[in-house]
């Protein structure tokens, strides 16, 4: 308490109370919240006023029942108390307030119901007494307006009432006595708050100003010092080499240590995983206290695989493959099962890795009653405990490894208390499943998803897959929930597609073949379909001659040529000279030979790789079709059976996953000849017919063959004229 503001407040009250001309009555007006205070860090202080009113008066509630005793009041129309103050002990009657007959409202009660009367005093104001005086007990007789009339105890006797008891007590029955705690009428603190006391913890000055019921106010005010600064051993700590050598400061602002390895040292350096705490101490024995987790992590790989190099522009996915991707959360129910951890104040969780069918407790951590932190667990409610471990760092198994299942047994911290199964076994986790199963429903264990914290990649994106379409080196960094850090680099290389060019499908007029086919420069590598290994052939009889080139990308380029006899190394016959009798009369010439268009080949190509498709990286595509002759006609002349892989319909396979086909319409169909083609209907196969390549919808494919070139309804097929062998057609006439 600041005595220098008390004598001022008491002053003043005093002050006041004169002015009021509330004379005789005293009120000294105290209130105290104590001295001023050093907290140490953690610790509050409740300010509480309650202490130190004693001179507040509080008001006595005084009920009276005229038919209880002997008495006359029964029916009365007034009832006065006629009392005194007993102010020590047998003193008897003492400060006598309330004159009987003279009916002037001094000890008037008020009328409660049928024959029950009440009055409130407050005691010290009421009888006139100092207020350092102690009221040991009141007599009082009750009487009538006139004062003939009056209202005793059963033995006719004045009544008196011990108020040294709370409530007060009185040998009659007929009268009660209870307190009402209304000595003060108003409190407020320093933080406008108006209760009768407040909880600090920080330093500050505080202060309280109590008002009481006849408006006499009391002051005080306390100063709060803090005295230590709070202990701050950093962050927890995990070192992902799996080597630990760290050094744990807390500070030099202390006068005591106390670590949870015994050293006294204002320091202490760890080399094993563990929870490491300190207390510590100053000069006024304020004590602070932390605690710092320090982990070791085996750490993790990210792999994206090897360089990869494409023939042709494009796009490539990289996405790393982690050896290590999620937390493993358990949580433990102890009100269940067999259990003696039920209000537990500390629990830990003492388990084992199974790497192998039934192989049990195998890489054992968590020992108990050590109080070293490894396997403790947090609270996260009543009873229930729960702990996130990466179970190949915590148990320190081979990445390589398969984990079947976790044995485990919790405990307290000292370790004579155990929680288990319902048939108090030890618990296990099938981590075969996902999520992984408990068969003990109090514990439950599940991934979370949280084990990589971040990507980073050479472009700075953070997503966890990077597109790429140029050539280059691309890297990636992932960070863990750990902090632990996993690289890798790979490159991508798109090259351009090489191309080899043998010319034109020929036929050789003459009767003697020999023709020089070229491939062409940059390739390393050649392969003939006849076995040859040279860039060029020489043709020297008909047939298909086909080449496979590999340059230094290992990019393929192929190509073939048909080369056959010539058509014209004979005369052309028209037939016999003929001769026309008969007037009018015609004679259709025809040589056997077509140029447009049924005599041109269609060429149609396919990119497995568009539409809905199962046929990319296919070993062989077949062209299942039909013919259509006349509009919306759909599938006629079907020809390419699937699943027979007897070379009908069966394509060439011209690049990575492009195929090509090359057929004369109708004599691939065989529909007649003087019909009108207007479209065809293609699925394509592989050879086993398993696996389809359709459109975008997964609809038949259809070619409009009414227009030149031709039009697919679907960008991954296109259809080309390659024009027959025979150009052109000359008549005398000079027809064609």
């Amino acid at each position: 308490m600041n005595s220098f503001k008390f004598n001022i407040s008491f002053t003043a009250a005093l002050l006041v109370c004169q002015l009021l001309n509330l004379s005789p009555v005293f009120s000294q007006c105290v209130v105290e919240i104590g001295e001023d205070t050093i907290l140490c860090p953690g610790n509050s202080l409740v300010l509480d006023i309650i202490p130190s009113v004693d001179y507040f008066e509080d008001s006595l509630v005084i009920t009276y029942d005229a038919t209880q005793g002997v008495s006359g009041l029964a029916g009365a129309g007034k009832v006065y108390m006629h009392a005194g103050a007993e102010l020590h002990l047998f003193g008897g009657w003492q400060y006598v307030t309330g004159n009987w007959g003279q009916d002037d409202g001094i000890g008037g009660m008020t009328n409660i119901g049928t024959d029950r009367w009440q009055i409130t005093i407050h005691p010290q104001t009421y009888f006139g007494y100092h207020p350092d005086s102690t009221l040991h007990g009141i007599f009082m007789v009750f009487r009538n307006a006139d004062g003939s009339l009056t209202g005793k105890d059963n033995a006719d006797q004045d009544i008196w009432v011990d108020t040294k008891l709370d409530p007060p007590v009185a040998a009659f029955g007929g009268t009660t006595f209870q307190w009402k705690k209304d000595a003060v009428s108003s409190i407020l603190w320093s933080d406008n708050s108006s209760g009768n006391s407040i909880t600090v913890s920080t330093a500050g000055n505080y202060w309280v100003e109590v008002t009481d019921t006849i408006g006499c106010k009391a002051y005080d005010t306390i100063e709060v010092s803090i005295d230590i600064q709070a202990v701050d051993l950093g962050d927890d700590t995990t070192f992902c080499g799996g080597t630990i050598n760290h050094t744990i400061d807390a500070g030099n602002a202390y006068t005591t240590y106390s670590w949870s390895t015994g050293s006294t040292a204002a320091s202490i350096n760890v080399t094993s995983s563990g929870s490491y705490w300190v207390s510590v101490a100053d000069s006024n024995t304020c004590m602070s206290a932390d605690t710092m987790v320090v982990n070791s992590s085996a750490g993790f790989t990210a792999d994206l695989g090897p360089d990869t190099s494409f023939c042709s522009a494009g796009l490539y996915t990289l996405m790393p493959v982690l050896s290590v991707k999620d937390s493993l959360v358990i949580e433990y129910d102890a009100t269940q099962g067999v259990s003696g951890l039920v209000g537990a104040s500390e629990v830990y969780m003492h388990s084992g890795a199974e790497l192998h069918p039934f192989g049990g407790w195998q890489y054992t951590i968590g020992d108990w009653g050590l109080h070293n932190g490894v396997g403790q667990m947090k609270n996260i409610g009543p009873d229930r405990w729960q702990i996130t471990i990466c179970p190949v760092s915590y148990y320190g198994y081979s990445p390589d490894s398969s984990l079947n299942g976790i044995f485990m047994v919790f405990r307290n911290g000292n370790g004579t208390l155990t929680g288990k199964d319902g048939s108090d076994n030890d618990i296990w986790i099938d981590m075969g499943q996902d999520p992984p199963f408990s068969a003990f429903g109090g514990v439950n264990v599940y991934w979370k998803g949280d084990g990589i914290t971040g990507y980073l990649w050479s472009d700075n994106s953070g997503d966890p897959s990077l597109d790429v379409s140029t050539s280059g080196a691309y890297w990636v960094t992932v960070t863990d929930t750990f902090g632990c850090v996993a690289r890798d680099t790979a490159g991508v290389s798109f090259n351009q597609a090489p191309s080899i060019e043998l010319g034109n499908d020929t036929a050789i007029c003459s009767g003697q073949i020999n023709l020089l086919l070229d491939a062409g420069p940059g390739f390393g590598e050649y392969q003939w379909l006849a076995g040859d290994t040279t860039r060029t052939k020489t043709a020297t009889q008909i047939g298909l001659y086909s080449i496979t080139a590999t340059d230094s990308n290992g990019c393929i380029a192929m190509d073939s040529i048909t080369i056959s006899a010539g058509a014209f190394t004979t005369s052309l016959d028209l037939g016999n000279d003929t001769t026309i009798c008969q007037a009018g009369a015609a004679l259709v010439l025809d040589p056997g030979y077509r140029v447009s268009p049924n005599g041109d080949s269609l060429v149609i190509t396919y990119d497995a790789t568009q539409g809905q498709t199962g046929l990319i990286g296919a070993n062989k595509v077949y062209i299942h079709s039909g013919a259509e002759l006349h509009p919306f006609g759909g599938w006629q002349f079907v020809t390419g059976n699937w699943g027979d892989d007897d070379g009908v319909g069966q394509m060439k396979n011209i690049g990575p996953d492009l195929w090509q086909i090359t057929i004369d319409p109708q004599s691939y169909y065989n529909y007649p000849a003087d019909s009108s083609l207007n479209g065809i209907l293609i699925v394509f196969r592989n050879e086993d017919g398993s696996l389809t390549g359709k459109n975008d919808l997964g609809d038949d494919i259809f070619i409009d063959m009414t227009q030149d070139p031709p039009v697919p309804v679907f960008s991954g097929v296109t259809a080309t004229w390659k024009k027959s062998p025979y150009t052109a057609i000359l008549w005398s006439d000079n027809s064609t």
